[in-house]
Order: structure tokens, then C-alpha cells, then sequence
């Protein structure tokens, strides 16, 4: 069953949560959801999923209970997704949407820890977890070493599939494609684990490379040198973490992934500092 954020329409979203209780629990019936959510009588349920009846203001926490929905993100989005689809004017109904995008939470990347030096020990582990899920592959691990850039062996694709795979970061499913267990993951932006150090000094040198591998068409990268104090360091520090939190978003949101693109963030002392009054105008 897809999660609750993935529907546009509350009463499939009911259909199929009950469809999916009955299914893992050949007893759970209208009746055990009307228990749990605290109502009289289990035929508003199917009033409700047919279209004959709307929910209230008194009904909707009822139904959220008989959803066992306990995260508040999704109390907000069920109850903003009722009320977008039982909206009787297109202003409301376009209310409703913003509300409904804005009870989404922000994307929860998964840490990884830093002792995981396995995962670390070469660059293009990450970017096997991000290939080997974008299509089937039919286990074909010299055409997925073929996809590297720059190229890997055969035998160094089929040993980070096997690595990602004992490590959780991805799954193997049974029609023989792979899955990620968490849509995104990165490491402690303040993490000074001498493999994460070797990673990011590599990634650095690969994107050194990227700008005479690829066209312009085919890359961004771009400088910039600016004067700022202490201050405004911190403050850019944490616009660069806004950033690569929205980037993460666009990944998790984008279901057509069929590349792997690396995105290095550098930010560094290009001088010493300096004193003002040291200064000479």
C-alpha cells in the first residue's frame, strides 16, 4: 500500500487501507474499523467510500483514529486532503492544495555514521546505490560497471551491489530489480572521519576532471569569491545546508532517475584574516 502522502483522493486512500488490513487480518472488518475509530455504526464507512456521504468536522479525528494515523503530518495532510476534495469553489480547492503540500515533511535524509568505512572505502559506492535502482538490469553488473564515469570493473560493480545490499542501503526485490531502504542519505556535514575526508577529496578531483570530461550542457561549475566576516560565515554555512536540503528534496521527488550525478559544495578560506586598521585604503 502506498503511503498516505502519495494519494490525491481520501476515500481510495480509505478503500485501500481497509483492503489492506483485511488482507494481513482475514478478521478485520468495517465493524473492528468503526471500534477503533470510535463511531455507531460501520455503515458511514461505506457511505463515505462510495461518495454518498462527506466527512465533518466531528468525523474526520474519528477516521483518523480508524487509520491509525498518530504521526501529525499526516493528521494535517489527511485531514487538508478531505477537505481539498470535498472543496466546492476553485479558490478553495487551491487553498486546500497549499495546504496539502505544506503538511508533506521536509525530506529526513538518513545520517550515515561515520564508522561505516566499508561504505566509504571508494567513491562510486554511492553512485551504485543510485544506478543499480534506476532500472532493471537484469543482474548484468559489466553493463552497469559500463554506466561508472569514470569506469569501474565488473567485478568492483558486483562487489558494492553486495556491499549496499549487506549494509540495508538497498534491497533486492523479487522480479530481480533493486530498491533504496531510504530515498536519501549523506554524512554528518560536520563529520571528520578520515574516510569521508578521503571520499569528499576524491569527488573534488573528479569534479576537476568534469570540466574538461563534459560540455557545458552537460555540468554547472562555477566560483565564487566573497568577503565576509565570522558571521557571515555561519550564515552561509547554513544557506548551504538549506540548499543541499532542497537538492535532496528534487532527488526524492524526481521518480524518473536514470543518472547519477555528483554534487560537490566547497566552501573555504581563500586568505588569512585580516584586520581592518592593517588594512591600507
Amino acid at each position: 500500500m502506498k503511503h498516505l502522502f502519495h494519494y490525491m483522493d481520501y476515500r481510495q486512500y480509505i478503500r485501500d487501507f481497509y483492503e489492506n488490513e483485511k488482507k494481513n487480518n482475514t478478521l478485520y472488518s468495517y465493524r473492528t474499523f468503526v471500534k477503533i475509530a470510535g463511531l455507531k455504526t460501520h455503515s458511514l464507512v461505506l457511505e463515505v467510500i462510495h461518495g454518498r456521504r462527506n466527512l465533518s468536522l466531528s468525523t474526520i479525528p474519528a477516521f483518523i483514529r480508524g487509520l491509525c494515523l498518530t504521526d501529525d503530518a499526516e493528521k494535517k495532510y489527511f485531514t487538508a486532503l478531505v477537505n481539498f476534495n470535498q472543496a466546492k469553489t476553485h479558490k478553495a480547492r487551491a487553498e486546500f492544495l497549499a495546504l496539502l503540500r505544506g503538511a508533506i515533511p521536509r525530506v529526513k535524509p538518513v545520517i550515515v555514521p561515520a564508522d561505516l568505512f566499508a561504505y566509504y572505502s571508494n567513491w562510486y559506492n554511492p553512485i551504485m546505490r543510485e544506478l543499480a535502482c534506476t532500472g532493471k538490469w537484469k543482474d548484468d553488473f559489466t553493463a552497469l560497471a559500463s554506466c561508472v564515469r569514470p569506469f569501474i570493473t565488473t567485478t568492483q560493480a558486483k562487489e558494492s551491489v553486495a556491499l549496499l545490499v549487506s549494509l540495508g542501503f538497498i534491497k533486492r526485490t523479487k522480479n530481480g530489480t533493486y530498491i533504496q531502504r531510504d530515498p536519501v542519505i549523506t554524512t554528518d556535514p560536520e563529520v571528520v572521519s578520515p574516510a569521508v575526508r578521503k571520499m569528499n577529496g576524491q569527488y573534488a578531483e573528479l569534479g576537476c576532471e568534469a570540466i574538461e570530461d563534459y560540455l557545458p550542457n552537460q555540468r554547472d561549475v562555477s566560483s565564487l569569491v566573497i568577503g565576509i566576516s565570522d558571521k557571515g560565515f555561519g550564515l552561509v554555512k547554513r544557506e548551504i545546508q538549506k540548499f543541499k536540503q532542497r537538492l535532496m528534496e528534487i532527488a526524492v521527488d524526481d521518480k524518473e532517475s536514470n543518472q547519477a550525478y555528483i554534487v560537490n559544495v566547497q566552501f573555504f578560506p581563500g586568505s588569512k584574516k585580516c584586520k581592518i586598521d592593517n588594512i591600507k585604503g
